[in-house]
Parts: C-alpha cells; sequence; structure tokens
C-alpha cells in the first residue's frame, strides 16, 4: 500500500478535528439538548462494556472507536 505524505497528514488532522468536536461537546448541550458528561452521568465500566447483542457496539467501543 503507497501512503503519500499528505494522506498522512490529512488522516491526522481529521482525527484532530473529530476529536476537538468531541471535546468540544462534552459539557455543550446546545446541540443534543445533553451534554456528553450528562449523558454518560452515572455509567460505570460494566454498563460501557454492555452489549445488547453480538451485533451491536458497546458505549466504551463507541468513544475509543470516536477518539481514535
Amino acid at each position: 500500500m503507497d501512503i503519500k505524505f499528505w494522506e498522512v497528514c490529512l488522516l491526522i488532522e481529521l482525527k484532530e478535528v473529530t476529536l476537538d468536536q468531541f471535546l468540544a461537546n462534552a459539557n455543550d448541550p446546545s446541540r443534543y439538548n445533553i451534554s456528553f458528561i450528562e449523558a454518560t452521568d452515572g455509567i460505570n465500566e460494566k454498563k460501557a462494556f454492555w452489549k445488547p447483542d453480538t451485533n451491536s457496539h458497546s458505549v466504551a467501543e463507541i468513544v475509543q472507536h470516536l477518539i481514535y
């Protein structure tokens, strides 16, 4: 696979923008009427990794995907 330097830079930039947006919404309820902090309040490790079925993702997996 021949990845060019500019492609790597673009991916890094996209990751940074996504993480910045995720963090900006962490305490801002204006877009979804509830902040990320409020939405995840009370979720312990067991709940974060719970899946309703094998085809679904857990809260922890979704958050991990958004960060990385």
